[in-house]
């Protein structure tokens, strides 16, 4: 698979998330360019862009986690 942009999420993640990391749960900047569209499974496991799979992040948050796994705490959230 390739890699698409996943801007076209930012706008319908935003509203769901609240406008808030979904990791750390501050609320996002809001300079788009700062919040990054995240695979909550990492695309190196998951080579899909779909919307189950995306949330809303820090970059701080975002760079951290990186191409891992996310914590397993975070499990329950994205499924609820």
């Amino acid at each position: 698979s390739q890699r698409i942009s996943l801007k076209e999420f930012y706008t319908v993640l935003k509203k769901y998330e609240e406008n808030r990391c979904f990791y750390c749960g501050n609320k996002l900047s809001s300079e788009q360019r700062k919040t990054h569209v995240d695979h909550f499974i990492p695309w190196s496991y998951v080579q899909t862009d779909n919307l189950w799979n995306l949330v809303l992040a820090c970059s701080t948050c975002n760079i951290k986690k990186r191409d891992k796994m996310a914590e397993e705490v975070f499990l329950e959230q994205i499924f609820s």
